[in-house]
């Protein structure tokens, strides 16, 4: 009888060792199987230029304006009333709100226009020039390293429509996707991006049309979007970066060997979001941001893409200047704990990254390149000496080894012994009980 139980305690505890061991290895395999290289073979690297995003000061087109309030039969006091609160409703954003001016006259007029809150955004395009567009070359901006032309498209921002240069993120990610569905014209015989390398020293050059008269820039990762919470700079002259950019890769085969779970980063085409259909980790902050100010003031503003099943209700400008204002600070720092809970905010970083280090600016007063207007230009002297890259380092097959090896160990289990067991309680024991015997 005591050997009995001891014979029984020993088996319990060796299931029990196996059980605990074996679950160790999953927590290992689901949580931490993944981890951040450091490579310094930086001789063979082609490291990615920041990308440039400026946004213009003056958004409405004046012949587009006149146009539009000439078909609507709009004149006097109510346009010039029209116009100051559609240029101020386009460039409002969380640090402005307040400052949306609008006189007396504005709501008669919107409601002659029928102009819904929801409406607001496509209104502002509309009125809006697409300088990527212009069949003048003095007339369009444009991006060049001084041997190639860059792609450079229109873009939806938390600042309004800006222009976006040397990207990799998807087509998708233009205003006239995000607010209608369609693709714009893109030259294809345009580079989409300026790689360097160890030996190489670059200067990428934006050329900004003098229709701007002034910009907010901002220098930022090729594989994300702008964050309104990153400096920028506002400028009327020619104004130049000297940075610095260290990417974070994945090495090859990574995202079929991992879960999302697994290496808690998302590719761009692995989109969990409602509102944006490729995952970067801005348009997830985005994302979390408009669900904060949906929970609190029931509306979300107008430069966010609502092209979805069921679009969520845009704010009018009272609500903008009231309660979105009040709280824009909370809103745009992602301060509130309770709400990001209560609209579940989690946003995990982009599989595809890189880190840009801005050493100096420098403002070139008087300059004018190209007689036509004013340019942004980055430039690259040092390159990284080290990269950051994604690696498996526990596998499927490194479970199953360590599963394996703690039942052997603790119950001599092998895969040869489970096909014993399972032949001598199916096939033998079946045979048995037909009368064989041997």
């Amino acid at each position: 009888m005591h050997k009995f139980i001891f014979w029984l305690l020993l088996v319990i505890l060796s299931i029990g060792m196996c059980i605990f061991t074996g679950l160790q290895a999953m927590d290992r395999y689901e949580t931490k199987s993944t981890v951040m290289g450091l490579e310094r073979d930086f001789y063979f690297w082609r490291t990615p230029v920041a990308s440039f995003t400026v946004c213009p000061m003056r958004r409405l087109s004046q012949d587009l304006f006149d146009k539009y309030c000439q078909k609507k039969k709009i004149t006097g006091t109510h346009k010039e009333d029209l116009q100051l609160f559609l240029e101020t409703l386009a460039n409002s954003t969380y640090f402005n709100f307040a400052n949306i001016t609008v006189r007396p006259s504005i709501d008669s007029t919107l409601d002659r226009l029928r102009l819904k809150p929801a409406q607001y955004m496509s209104l502002i395009y509309n009125l809006t020039t697409d300088f990527t567009q212009m069949e003048d070359e003095n007339e369009r901006i444009r991006l060049n390293d001084g041997f190639k032309n860059f792609v450079v498209r229109q873009v939806l921002t938390e600042f309004g429509i800006c222009y976006l240069g040397n990207s990799y993120l998807h087509d998708e990610y233009t205003a006239r996707y995000l607010l209608f569905g369609k693709y714009p014209k893109i030259n294809k015989e345009h580079v989409k991006m300026l790689l360097g390398s160890y030996f190489d020293s670059v200067l990428l050059i934006l050329s900004v049309p003098k229709t701007f008269e002034s910009i907010g820039v901002f220098i930022h990762s090729s594989h994300d979007a702008l964050k309104i919470e990153q400096k920028f700079f506002y400028t009327n002259e020619a104004v130049y970066y000297k940075a610095e950019t260290r990417e974070i890769i994945a090495e090859d085969g990574f995202e079929k060997a991992t879960t999302i779970a697994q290496r808690n980063c998302r590719f761009p085409h692995e989109s969990n979001l409602e509102h944006f259909e490729i995952y970067t980790k801005s348009f997830c902050m985005q994302e979390c941001r408009l669900n904060m100010v949906y929970k609190k003031c029931k509306c979300i503003p107008h430069f966010y893409p609502n092209r979805i099943r069921n679009p969520k209700p845009v704010c009018s400008y009272a609500a903008l200047k009231s309660c979105v204002a009040k709280n824009a600070e909370n809103f745009r720092r992602l301060h509130s704990l309770k709400a990001r809970k209560t609209v579940h905010c989690h946003c995990m970083d982009s599989c595809f990254n890189s880190i840009v280090v801005v050493k100096s600016v420098e403002v070139l007063a008087n300059l004018n390149v190209f007689q036509t207007g004013f340019t942004v230009g980055v430039e690259v002297t040092t390159w990284p000496l080290e990269l950051l890259k994604r690696q498996v380092i526990f596998t499927f097959t490194d479970l199953l080894v360590a599963v394996g090896g703690a039942a052997g160990l603790f119950l001599g289990f092998s895969v040869l012994g489970a096909i014993e067991f399972f032949y001598y309680f199916t096939l033998r024991l079946l045979w048995y009980l037909r009368g064989y015997r041997y």
